[in-house]
């Protein structure tokens, strides 16, 4: 048990604000490619949560939404992670978005960084 004298915190919690979100091919054939998408925090140490708003067109590294990224303290600021795509029937724009995961990625104001993916049908 810590002493009141004792001035370190028992958890210090960190928050990661997502400053880019960056997909690369931007222009995909849907189920023939995927996206490398690399984010960039302001300082490592907290967690960033992805989603789409097309989920059915992109999969998340895990296989579902929303995904977290971790920075932890010491791996740097900057990850990349690898979205697979579907197959589309039209041309469909996908919007990725992301925020600390500390908040609620569904609400718009919360976004701190949105990429948009182009997935072409075959």
């Amino acid at each position: 048990m810590r002493s009141p004298q004792d001035p370190k915190p028992l958890s210090t919690v960190y928050r990661s604000n997502l400053l880019t979100a960056a997909p690369d091919p931007t222009n995909v054939v849907g189920g023939a490619g995927s996206v490398a998408l690399t984010l960039t925090v302001d300082r490592a140490g907290g967690s960033i949560l992805i989603d789409t708003d097309n989920r059915s067109a992109v999969d998340s590294p895990s296989g579902s939404w929303p995904y977290t990224v971790q920075f932890a303290i010491g791996q740097g600021t900057t990850a990349t992670i690898t979205l697979a795509t579907h197959a589309v029937a039209a041309t469909t724009t996908v919007h990725i978005r992301g925020c600390d995961a500390s908040l609620d990625i569904g609400d718009p104001t919360n976004w701190q960084a949105v990429a948009e993916v182009t997935i072409e049908p075959a």
